[in-house]
């Protein structure tokens, strides 16, 4: 396979029976040719409508296109119709170090494996696979070399000559164990099998079968002997509940706020405020999108069929003394109160939902401030308060009534927009739920932010009034262009709807999409995107999936008494942070507040009833699957 022009290229193509057709390339000034200025899918959409149909191995049929338009990039249509599978990797290390001597494609940021299907048929996917992992197949295509990419760099066949190699089983199957995870996933598996009396033969045949098929890469054979060697001592257990096990030096896993996540101007806001000081960057991104947010309230929309203003309830989370949770809020507001004054109005708390109604009647724009969370539910738990009720409903619509008997005392909101940021220790967050809030689902409309506490800062340095000053500016340049109905490019679309349909159906993921489509146009909106594109959605699943995994830990916990609340919060904690030591146990518990006698019995009980175990060889204590599948 060489790097010939394009006509050369696709006739080449062809030849090997890969159906073909042109794609807009790219004008001598660097935008699309299909005439769009802001094209979302600038060189990379067909150039006819029907493509799936059209493609084609017809030698004249494709003369004929690239003579009409001798710049056009060149499209392939992948699947069996080709016979080939293409594996799309935009991020670096996506799949750890894992390589392949299959014809390979370098793109304008990422790299092409070509793959023979075989006659296999392998659905075309979008982030199944992982973070910046797409998979070309049935009714997909991609852009071949030597098309030019909107970065201005050609696409390129790193080796030509290479052949194609079949497609790897995990691609097949979507169910890849990256590097990172092989360990522990073979681990897990060899002592449930061992645990399930299995002879140590079909355990390592059991597991040599999974490495070569699923693992990226696979592990030397000797590893897999090494693995199954290391669970001999699980199946002389006396507890019998034991099933899979977290491999013991597993290293246990944090929850954080995606990093890279945070872009644009919230993401440089962060960085400003919280530099040489204690408080988390997340905490001022999650603050700055919300008045954000309560500022695009009513002038910025997304092009979905759903009405979806672009208000949040944020919530803060974090340990009492530990995180700077109210240093955040509080210098948000602050930076913010220019903008806000013009047209929010800015509330620290209120007394009744009377009150809360007659302010968003006057106002129109409502920003409710809680240094502590609690407050508003014990306000909204007071017998015959209705505090609750349009809290949570103001959250989707902007309008609400309360009729009285008394017509003079009946409030009307006809437009109001209500948006929320609070603070909210761990502890209290687990414990402060009334019944009648879960049921009306107010957790589940709740966009958490949790963060561990920082390096100590013994004297926090000056703001840079420079720094400072540049960030208003450029927020003031972005919410200068509203109103603002954003469109969605074709791939963002795809990859959206991806994830949608892959969610769990969980009461964990309830009302996740809504909080997607509100963080989807804030997203773009402050970093100067005038669409919905593909690096918008990147960020936004990257905080979807986080919100999911911090929800299962913090979701408010059911139990009775202090006893079972303490099991269920370990249990939470070592489901979501593998394995721990005691200390870490303590902590991410708040033990100290319900006693380490307390802590000590919920302990006892679940070691005792074989849902966790204690490796004395690593001192970590270690969650076990009820059902005997991994945890």
């Amino acid at each position: 396979m060489s790097n010939a022009s394009l006509a050369e290229a696709a006739l080449q193509y062809a030849f090997r029976g890969w159906r073909v057709f042109p794609v807009y390339g790219l004008t001598p000034d660097g935008t699309c040719e299909c005439g769009r200025a802001d094209c979302p899918s600038a060189a990379k959409h067909p150039r006819i409508k029907k493509w799936p149909q059209e493609a084609t191995t017809e030698e004249d049929k494709i003369l004929r296109w690239w003579k009409a338009s001798p710049s056009a990039n060149i499209g392939i249509a992948t699947g069996s119709e080709s016979g080939v599978i293409v594996l799309d990797v935009d991020v670096p290390g996506a799949l750890g170090n894992w390589t392949s001597t299959t014809l390979t494609a370098r793109t304008g940021r990422g790299l092409h494996f070509y793959f023979a299907s075989n006659d296999i048929p392998v659905k075309t996917s979008v982030r199944k696979l992982g973070n910046g992992l797409d998979i070309r197949g049935e009714g997909g295509f991609v852009v071949a070399p030597p098309s030019r990419h909107t970065s201005g760099k050609l696409y390129e066949w790193l080796n030509p000559t290479a052949t194609i190699e079949m497609v790897p089983a995990w691609v097949v199957t979507g169910d890849p164990i990256p590097n990172g995870m092989r360990n522990d996933t073979l681990f897990k598996r060899a002592a449930g099998m061992r645990g399930h009396g299995k002879s140590e033969e079909v355990i390592l045949n059991e597991l040599l079968g999974i490495n070569r098929q699923r693992c990226i890469p696979p592990l030397p054979e000797g590893e897999i002997r090494q693995i199954v060697e290391s669970t001999r001592r699980y199946s002389q257990m006396e507890n019998k509940n034991v099933k899979f096990l977290a491999a013991p030096v597993q290293r246990a896993q944090s929850i954080a706020f995606p990093q890279s996540a945070m872009t644009g101007s919230m993401g440089e806001l962060a960085r400003v405020l919280a530099k040489g000081t204690e408080v988390p960057e997340e905490f001022y991104y999650a603050a700055g999108l919300t008045v954000i947010g309560s500022l695009c309230a009513g002038n910025l929309r997304v092009r979905a069929n759903v009405e979806c203003d672009p208000r949040l309830y944020t919530i803060l989370l974090g340990q009492t003394a530990d995180v700077k949770k109210s240093t955040a809020l509080r210098r948000t507001i602050q930076f913010f109160l220019p903008l806000l004054l013009e047209k929010i109005e800015v509330l620290y708390g209120v007394g009744s939902a009377e009150g809360l109604a007659r302010t968003l009647a006057e106002k129109g724009h409502v920003l409710l401030c809680y240094d502590e969370l609690k407050a508003l539910m014990d306000k909204a738990s007071i017998e015959s308060s209705a505090l609750l009720a349009i809290t949570a409903s103001m959250f989707e619509n902007t309008r609400w009534s309360n009729p009285t008997k008394y017509a003079k005392q009946s409030i009307q909101v006809n437009d109001g927009h209500l948006s929320i940021l609070g603070c909210c220790t761990t502890e209290t967050y687990a414990r402060m739920w009334t019944s009648e809030a879960i049921s009306i689902g107010l957790p589940n409309r709740l966009f958490i932010v949790g963060a561990d506490r920082k390096r100590k800062v013994a004297w926090p340095k000056e703001l840079n009034q420079l720094e400072v000053a540049h960030c208003l500016d450029r927020i003031r340049r972005q919410l200068g262009n509203l109103p603002k109905n954003l469109s969605i490019s074709k791939q963002a679309e795809e990859k959206w709807e991806a994830w949608y349909l892959a969610a769990p159906a969980s009461e964990h993921a309830k009302r996740l999409d809504t909080l997607g489509f509100r963080l989807m146009g804030l997203i773009a909106i402050t970093n100067d995107r005038e669409s919905i594109d593909v690096a918008t959605v990147d960020s936004l699943l990257e905080i979807l999936d986080y919100e999911l995994r911090i929800r299962q830990l913090t979701d408010p916990i059911d139990a009775d008494n202090q006893i079972a609340r303490l099991e269920e919060k370990i249990r939470r904690t070592l489901a979501a942070r593998g394995p721990l030591h005691l200390r870490n146990l303590h902590r991410h518990t708040s033990a100290h507040r319900s006693g380490l006698w307390a802590f000590e019995r919920a302990l006892s009980n679940l070691m005792h009833a074989g849902q966790i175990y204690f490796d004395k060889s690593t001192s970590l204590y270690t969650l076990v699957a009820e059902d005997g599948g991994p945890e």
